[in-house]
């Protein structure tokens, strides 16, 4: 029997030009009544209040962000991540998951400004048999994008939307335009909506479920509480929703319920109420996440303060308003403000050269050289310190070079590997409006290549701290899984991943993988459906990897050895980039047999690639072609947009299928890790999941073997180049964090 998704993600031929056929527009008249009789009930007093407060925004039950059933203008704030929970009440199990109440799993991002994508999952049971009707469910996918970048906001906010875009198999095929506007405490949304009729399966909310006039009202008397209605077309429907304040969660998550307490809904067995509940967070983190918060322009804003930043402005404020109040309670940063500056005083040159490399291997930097030519300073450092991100280790380097260096200029060259990978310099004057000012814009570094010669430097110390033989254990979760299968809403293979890395001489690396099962569904036991792909206790990659540094900033890696468990055989990576890091070429080629059967198919996959990087969005766009672990050939391409160090990848494939998916990557270890003396124990840095489905078919099904490419965790990319993002550009778009690194950690 074959598994498939009940739906796939395709191009979608427009269709708002069929918005506007004729309809009984008796339902707009009925949705500006509503909205008229609860706009009666405000209160006089409010009429000249000039600020408002911001007004919240949740899931609705389908499709995206809304009210109850309806959508309205606003989308997820660039940056966001929102994932919801909503279970309806009087779900009938006897019928297939396409008809009638439904239980939705949603995830929505706001992917770019004014955008939001969103994945949906609406079941009745969460797993089960595949003859039972109730078992199976519908993957889908929704996108809205917001009109702010053209229209004031102080006239009214207008949005279009697609809710399951393309695919046979489409329970919720929904195209729209709609209107909001506010008025102190309501918020009214008025929109023309186009349903599919002759869709394969009818529309799982009802025919009419947003075909024709839809609308609804949304009122907030407090900052945490909203009471809201709306009429999707097929009836009216009423509710409540609430907000945790921005006090009670931290790292700027909010959390919220929602409760449709009435419906009159005309669709058979969708007068029911339903509960949600759902939280939002900023996939960049707590200390990045202003940066995203641009209201009147689009981008990532680089010269925003980060919260770290921001808080140590304030308590300089502060400490300096009370300076006379010693019995006063001070925040963990007035803390460290209070602790005095480490500020070489008047010496020799050599000797705070010396005292320079002394901090840094007392640090925890690896392979540390300290030395000058002329009047310039030469810093050579390698980092295992700050594993989710590179600029972490640049920014406390650079701030300790500020404190202690009297030199006119500098350069510092970040090794990995003890492989010099890239070179930032600038003057002292650089430094101190980085690190020791409120001076913006910021002043850009001189980033390039390390590729540089030595030969002059007068050292002090040399490689002092080495990084030879001292093991890293990376400890992190293996999770293989499927999403809305006919077996159920998620099944999976979750197991313990130990990797240990011996780095043995420069750019040489011992890579060492053990997998060990914790738990799985029941589809994964053996003898079931998914039972061959769980997981094993086994050592599934045991390899040695040497890295290169070519002319003209080239870089080569070679790595031999077991991978998936079972091939003997050897891959070699070519990488360049731009001096900008605007523009990354490689070229990868593998060889492997299959150590037990000879008969097994050798894989011999080749592939080019290309990555163009916009600094303005943070944004990545990434290709590759040729031929893939099963021989199959053909391309992929990624859209990867970067919050912080959290990526989130959609992509299209095609070899002999097509295939269309979303990824999120993000680092499960702490921003700061042990340092590795003798031993490093850490989180693993990028850990990555998603899904994909088959597209441009009419039944979705699943083939994980197809578009596989070869399953390094230490490409160069990752190993030497901070996960792709070690470049002129990144680097200049992102100082604010330079600064956050040195406040939090010098």
């Amino acid at each position: 029997m074959d598994l498939f998704y009940r739906h796939k993600v395709v191009a979608v031929e427009p269709a708002f030009a069929r918005l506007y056929k004729r309809r009984d527009f008796q339902r707009t008249a009925l949705c500006f009544s509503i909205a008229l009789s609860l706009g009666s009930l405000h209160a006089d007093d409010e009429v000249g209040r000039l600020t408002y407060t911001p007004f919240h925004n949740s899931m609705a039950q389908t499709g995206g962000t809304g009210l109850l059933r309806t959508p309205h203008a606003q989308v997820l704030p660039f940056g966001d991540i929102n994932f919801s929970y909503h279970h309806e009440d009087n779900i009938d199990t006897s019928t297939i998951h396409g008809i009638g109440a439904h239980n939705t799993v949603m995830m929505g991002v706001g992917i770019f400004p004014h955008l939001e994508l969103v994945v949906q999952n609406t079941h009745k049971d969460f797993s089960g048999e595949p003859w039972e009707p109730a078992t199976s469910s519908d993957l889908s996918v929704s996108g809205k994008v917001n009109f702010d970048w053209l229209i004031p906001t102080d006239w009214f906010q207008f949005a279009v939307g697609i809710q399951d875009v393309g695919g046979e198999a489409s329970f919720h095929e929904t195209y729209y335009a709609v209107a909001s506007k506010r008025f102190y405490d309501f918020r009214f949304s008025l929109g023309y909506g186009y349903n599919d009729e002759e869709t394969l399966y009818e529309h799982q909310m009802g025919s009419d479920y947003l075909s024709g006039a839809f609308g609804g009202v949304e009122y907030q008397p407090l900052s945490w509480l909203q009471l809201v209605g709306d009429y999707d077309g097929t009836g009216l429907n009423a509710g409540v929703k609430a907000f945790t304040p921005s006090s009670w969660l931290p790292w700027g998550l909010q959390a919220n319920i929602s409760y449709q307490a009435y419906s009159d809904s005309s669709t058979p067995g969708r007068d029911n109420q339903w509960i949600g509940a759902g939280l939002t967070l900023p996939l960049a983190g707590s200390n990045y996440s202003t940066r995203y918060n641009r209201d009147t322009s689009v981008g990532v804003d680089s010269e925003e303060p980060t919260v770290a930043v921001r808080e140590a402005s304030m308590a300089e404020f502060a400490l300096a308003s009370r300076a006379t109040d010693k019995d006063q309670p001070k925040t963990s940063i007035e803390q460290a403000l209070l602790e005095p500056t480490p500020v070489v005083p008047a010496v020799a040159p050599e000797v705070a050269e010396q005292l320079l490399s002394q901090r840094l291997v007392e640090y925890g930097f690896e392979n540390v050289s300290v030395g000058s030519a002329g009047s310039e300073l030469i810093v050579r450092a390698e980092n295992n310190l700050f594993n989710q991100n590179e600029l972490d280790a640049i920014g406390v380097i650079l701030g300790f070079i500020s404190e202690q260096s009297s030199y006119p200029a500098f350069s510092l060259y970040l090794l990995n590997n003890n492989i010099p990978v890239i070179k930032v310099a600038g003057s002292e004057q650089d430094l101190a409006d980085i690190f020791h000012s409120n001076y913006t814009p910021l002043s850009r570094l001189t980033v390039s290549d390390g590729h540089d010669q030595h030969d002059h430097v007068a050292w002090v110390s040399e490689r002092e701290n080495s990084h030879t033989l001292k093991p890293r254990v990376i400890l992190s979760p293996s999770l293989y899984s499927t999403i809305g299968t006919e077996l159920g809403v998620f099944d999976y293979s979750l197991a313990l991943s130990t990797n240990l890395q011996v780095p043995v001489w420069t750019g040489g690396l011992v890579d060492v993988r053990h997998m060990l099962p914790i738990a799985n569904s029941d589809d994964y036991e053996p003898g079931e459906y998914f039972g061959n792909d769980r997981h094993q206790s086994e050592i599934d990659r045991a390899l040695i990897h040497q890295g290169f540094k070519l002319p003209q900033d080239a870089f080569a890696q070679v790595s031999v050895g077991q991978i998936k468990t079972d091939y003997l055989g050897g891959t070699g990576e070519l990488r360049w980039q731009s001096p900008e890091g605007t523009h990354k070429f490689g070229l990868e080629a593998s060889y492997y047999e299959h150590k037990d059967n000879s008969n097994a198919r050798n894989a011999t996959p080749v592939l080019a690639h290309y990555r163009y990087y916009f600094d303005q969005y943070d944004w990545a766009l990434e290709a590759n072609a040729g031929e893939y672990w099963a021989g199959d050939t053909g391309f992929k391409i990624t859209s990867k947009h970067w919050f912080g160090d959290t990526a989130v990848s959609i992509f299209f494939e095609h070899t002999d299928s097509s295939f269309a998916g979303l990824n999120i990557a993000l680092p499960l270890t702490f921003r700061k890790d042990m340092a590795p003396d003798p031993i490093q124990i850490r989180g693993i840095e990028q850990w990555t999941w998603g899904y994909r489905t088959m597209v441009r078919n009419e039944n979705n099904f699943l083939d994980g073997t197809l578009v596989q490419e070869v399953d390094l965790q230490n490409r160069i990319d990752r190993n030497y180049y901070n996960r792709d993002r070690l470049s002129a550009r990144y680097i200049n778009s992102n100082l604010e964090r330079l600064r956050d690194a040195y406040l939090l950690y010098r």
